[in-house]
Formats: structure tokens, sequence, C-alpha cells
């Protein structure tokens, strides 16, 4: 008997002795196991997302931890969004703090995920502003490092994550000509267009072109793990919070 790598490994005579196929020995390295970790989460985002099944409706839950690092609540390592009546009957409810378990399941851009293990929550009565005051500042190029609506493969080959907040101006919510929602907003001296909006808070009446004008706001704004089927990957505002003063809360 062989040893290799500190795993055992026997030789052809012996595996002829005990009649073992040599085809059927998996010496595939195993898999990692992932830590489990009991961290505070300040949700800053629940927006609603169709689920992977291309069915069912879930929740996008996001937030920043008190390390300050941005994490994404998620229902497994593909980074399926949470179901709705899970996150419903816990009242997992944005500008609440939560003690939750998960485990970090980083994707290639949607890096700041975690898989929720359980529904075990813990809301604490600590001040959400003192999380997102604790977030890393990016100095970058408009949104995620471009001035569009949406990023292609080029736009990003280091995108920093994929979730910002930030303060906008002349925010409006709408329906454009194919009955979508969609804000417009002034960033840095840019005015953004046809950005795909999910926070349910600012539903307008389906099939209305009536604006929503809500002014001065922050908002959370992030762009998906996958690309539409055109191969761009739109960007989306998450959250919407109108601006009462220096803090989101």
């Amino acid at each position: 008997m062989s040893v290799t790598n500190g795993f055992h490994r026997n030789s052809r005579s012996e595996l002829l002795e005990h009649e073992i196929d040599l085809d059927d020995l998996d010496y595939s390295w195993p898999e990692q196991k992932k830590e489990q970790e009991r961290m505070k989460v300040a949700i800053l985002a629940k927006s609603t997302k169709v689920r992977h099944d291309k069915v069912t409706y879930g929740y996008c839950v996001a937030g920043v931890n008190e390390l300050g690092e941005w994490i994404r609540l998620v229902a497994d390592h593909e980074g399926d969004s949470l179901i709705q009546a899970d996150v419903d009957k816990t009242n997992l409810n944005v500008g609440k703090i939560f003690e939750v378990n998960v485990i970090r399941a980083p994707l290639k851009h949607q890096s700041e995920n975690v898989v929720l293990v359980d529904f075990d929550f813990r809301l604490t009565n600590e001040d959400p502003n003192q999380y997102v005051g604790k977030l890393k500042q990016l100095n970058e190029v408009g949104i995620f490092g471009n001035l569009s609506y949406f990023l292609t493969n080029n736009d990003i080959l280091n995108p920093n994550g994929t979730l910002r907040i930030i303060e906008v101006f002349n925010l409006v919510i709408y329906w454009d000509k194919n009955d979508k929602r969609k804000a417009r907003f002034d960033y840095n001296g840019v005015k953004y267009e046809q950005m795909s909006m999910t926070d349910p808070k600012y539903y307008t009446r389906k099939g209305s072109l009536e604006e929503t004008s809500i002014g001065s706001a922050y908002i959370v704004v992030s762009f998906p793990e996958k690309p539409w089927t055109d191969g761009k990957y739109y960007k989306f505002v998450a959250a919407i919070y109108p601006k009462k003063g220096n803090y989101i809360f």
C-alpha cells in the first residue's frame, strides 16, 4: 500500500486481490468544508426577485455586517434568493440588525453572498447607521466603474463586489413603454436613465406611465451574477431612502 499526499492508495496487486476496479475509485480532492459564522447584519435592502426555478418569487436581502462588509443573504451556494414566506414569517425587515448563522458562499461577481443556515435570528437594539458608516468608500468612475445603466464583461473584470449605497438627486420612479419600472437620477454630475427598480416600497400603478418624484435620496444599487440574454449586466436600484438628513435611518 502506497501513501500519496496523506491519502492511502492501494497497489494494483492489492486491488486485484480484492476484485476492485481501478476505474471505480474516486481520487478527487475532498471538498473543503466551509465554516459557519455568527454575524450581525444591518438589513438595507429587501427587494423582490424571481427565484432560479423561474416561477416562484423570493427576496434578495442585503445589508452590512458589524465589520463594515457588504452581505447578501442567499438560500444556497448558487446564490438563489430567499423564499418569500420564510422571510415574511421571521420579520427580516429593512432598518433592523439581526444576528444570524451563515456560511460564506462568494460567486464570481457577487462576492458578498452568504448562505443563511437557519432562521434562528436574534434582533439587536444597535443603530444600523453605525454599520453603514463603516462601509469602505471606493474611488471609482460612476457606478461600478462606468456611466451607463448596464455593464459588459469588460466592465466587471474587477468590480469590487456588486453592492453600493450612494447619494443621488432628482430621483424619479416611472414605468417605461415596455411596462417596466425604472429610475432616473443625477449622481456626481451625471444623469442616469433606465435604471431597473426592485424596491417594493415604490411600486407605481402597473400599466401607468405616471411618475413618482422623490428628489434627494440614498439608494442601494446592485447588478446580477449572470448577464441578461443580450450579454449585459443591468444595474438596478434595490432600495430607496429619501434623504432626511445625514443618516439613512
